[in-house]
């Protein structure tokens, strides 16, 4: 086996290598627990935040993929991308909540759009032969006043109907400060609606890395209710039939991101973002399909090597801060 300090780049990305599907890792589950447990109890709705590339937008992909087991049964999860920039007039929500649900309308007028997203909604629920919705929204540091008015009203109108609506706002940090500000607003239906209950997206730990490295390893649902092995099982087929797993690099990544951490005066426990680990890991694969395989020794340096190429450094300090900074 050979220890390799030298860095390498090939043109096989991440999607190839590890597949697009989102990863359960134990701050997924922690969020989905808790999302799915404010459903059960009827509340109207919650928050979640945390600071970039900590995984929101994936833990919203698990959640939507997997709700039935965390909240008890069937629910219809539509998911809104709140762009910066997206007019906070209700034709502009309506329309591009309609457009990313690829729902074509020719609605041209508030109401009509409105009408329509509510019967598509209504649609998707009776598909899955349930009455109950949870409306989504991701990138909600952007959501504005009347944005939040309107997603409420369309909640309000859905419940008349008889149907059991739970919204949940997911942003960055910044979504903190909504709770005092609409409250010195005196905007406690929003408060109430939107923000009673929180919850920290974390970054994650290292002493959970194993966890992730493992979960990369299971084998993947299929549509049709069979199972298929993970995309990391083709890259080394021989060493994978005969027992090897890439957690077994899990040590020296540890080490490496204790080893970096310290180099940017940060703990060397610190918490690091889902994407920066997936794109450490990446590298550590891409590394040793380019040298002697799954037998390659990848080392701490290595890992140190690949932190510094995927840019942890200029970001890393400020995420650490950003996250630590009170509401």
């Amino acid at each position: 086996m050979n220890a390799v300090t030298e860095p390498i780049t090939l043109a096989i990305g991440g999607d190839a290598l590890l597949g697009k599907d989102s990863v359960w890792t134990p701050e997924v589950e922690r969020f989905c627990q808790k999302v799915g447990r404010c459903a059960q109890l009827n509340l109207p709705g919650c928050y979640a935040y945390g600071v970039q590339r900590s995984g929101k937008s994936e833990a919203i992909t698990f959640l939507k993929h997997s709700v039935e087991e965390f909240v008890g049964g069937p629910m219809f999860v539509t998911v809104l991308d709140l762009e910066d920039g997206i007019a906070d007039r209700e034709s502009s929500l309506s329309a591009e909540w309609l457009s990313q649900e690829q729902v074509a309308s020719n609605a041209n007028t508030p109401a009509r759009l409105r009408r329509a997203l509510q019967a598509h909604f209504i649609e998707q629920m009776t598909i899955r032969r349930t009455k109950s919705i949870m409306l989504v929204i991701d990138e909600a540091q952007n959501s504005t006043r009347k944005h939040l008015k309107q997603i409420m009203a369309l909640g309000n109108r859905l419940s008349k109907l008889g149907y059991r609506v739970f919204t949940l706002l997911v942003g960055q940090v910044e979504l903190r400060s909504y709770v005092a500000s609409f409250q010195n607003m005196n905007e406690m239906q929003l408060v109430g609606r939107f923000f009673e209950v929180e919850h920290e997206l974390l970054p994650i730990h290292p002493s959970e890395i194993a966890q992730v490295l493992e979960a990369f390893e299971a084998d993947v649902a299929c549509d049709d209710g069979t199972t298929e092995p993970p995309p990391v099982a083709s890259i080394f087929p021989e060493a994978w039939a005969g027992g090897w797993r890439p957690s077994t690099w899990a040590p020296a990544l540890i080490e490496g991101l204790s080893q970096f951490a310290a180099s940017c005066n940060l703990p060397k426990d610190q918490r690091v973002g889902m994407q920066h680990l997936r794109s450490a890991f990446v590298g550590m694969l891409q590394l040793a399909r380019s040298l002697d395989g799954a037998s390659t020794l990848i080392t701490a340096k290595n890992v140190y090597d690949l932190l510094e190429e995927i840019g942890l450094r200029k970001t890393w300090p400020s995420y650490a801060a950003l996250a630590q900074k009170p509401a």
